[in-house]
């Protein structure tokens, strides 16, 4: 049976302060008691606490190490790291970059060792934090920080940076019906997907007050992959008929959907128009682009990188929820002539 090597969140308990105090009085912070510093090394004596001081800064008290986990090696993904990397590095900070492939085991698997190489804090990319809020939990009780953005919004002590998922859904599928777009279909994802509701619901609430939701043109990806969502494309190209757009829960969806339907001879937007949601660059470059939400990447980056900067230096910092404005981008793939 392996040895439990004693935490912060151990002394923590035993002394009856919080993990953050235990934190500041191990690195000698001037804002403890000398009195609280010497109970905390005393306990920390007793239970041979011994601290991960492989990647932590002598001057600051804490590791200059970020990680960065995003769900899957796609375009969105390696700007969010490219934007955020940027940033922490010309502040003097280091990063991992983590890519679960959307598993959560995976995924779990990334979190451990981000904790074992000592990281500071995690800003996460998280499309399935629900499979792991235990573990997500424990880190931030042994003094790792964390901002996600996406997902995992009922944590407690995080920063939450993204746009409003259901909201912008709900404007673009309101404008594609104003746009003459009657017979809606919808491309969803497995609840597990930490935004798959909320794209879901904005759907469902657009299409519902105009009373236009058809339960039966709901269809299902499992996954991103490209079978996948061939698969779909040819449930979708049965009921052709009974449809004249196809929303997808995101760009990656859509193009691959796209693509298949035109392999198969339906014209796009003609016979049928599709839209997408992300805001991917490749979304632009396909013939047809893509009506798509546009997500603000480099105001996300912006906010992450420094919020989780701040979070690790000012002992006054407190969490908050950052929502960022999105922008509808109408393109070649709903405008019909």
């Amino acid at each position: 049976m392996p040895i439990h090597k004693a935490t912060i969140k151990d002394i923590a308990k035993k002394v009856g302060v919080s993990v953050s105090t235990v934190s500041r009085a191990l690195n000698d912070s001037s804002n403890i008691s000398a009195e609280t510093k010497a109970k905390i090394s005393q306990v920390a004596l007793e239970l041979n606490y011994i601290p991960d001081r492989a990647a932590v800064s002598l001057k600051d008290g804490i590791s200059k190490t970020i990680g960065i986990v995003v769900p899957y090696n796609y375009l969105l993904s390696y700007q969010l790291y490219r934007g955020i990397n940027k940033i922490l590095c010309e502040k003097g900070w280091a990063c991992f970059l983590m890519t679960t492939e959307d598993n959560p085991k995976q995924e779990k698997h990334c979190l451990t060792i981000l904790e074992n190489l000592g990281v500071s804090g995690v800003i996460m990319f998280a499309k399935d934090a629900q499979s792991n809020l235990q573990k997500i939990q424990s880190m931030i009780e042994n003094g790792i920080h964390f901002s996600f953005i996406i997902g995992a919004k009922n944590l407690s002590n995080i920063t939450y940076v993204s746009i409003d998922d259901e909201n912008n859904m709900f404007f673009m599928v309101e404008r594609l019906i104003e746009n003459g777009y009657h017979k809606l279909a919808y491309i969803n994802m497995p609840p597990y997907i930490s935004n798959a509701h909320s794209h879901f619901i904005g759907f469902k609430a657009a299409t519902e007050k105009h009373y236009l939701y058809n339960p039966d043109l709901i269809f299902h990806s499992e996954n991103m992959e490209p079978q996948n969502c061939q698969q779909v494309a040819d449930l979708i190209i049965k009921k052709l008929k009974d449809i004249d757009i196809v929303v997808a829960y995101n760009d990656i969806i859509a193009g691959v959907v796209l693509k298949h339907l035109l392999q198969k001879g339906v014209r796009v937007p003609e016979d049928v128009a599709i839209a997408g949601f992300g805001g991917s660059p490749l979304s632009a470059l396909v013939k047809p682009s893509i009506t798509t939400v546009e997500i603000p990447v480099e105001e996300i980056c912006k906010n992450c990188a420094n919020l989780m900067i701040q979070k690790l230096t000012d002992p006054q910092y407190e969490d908050r929820i950052v929502t960022l404005p999105a922008k509808f981008v109408e393109r070649e793939s709903t405008m019909r002539h």
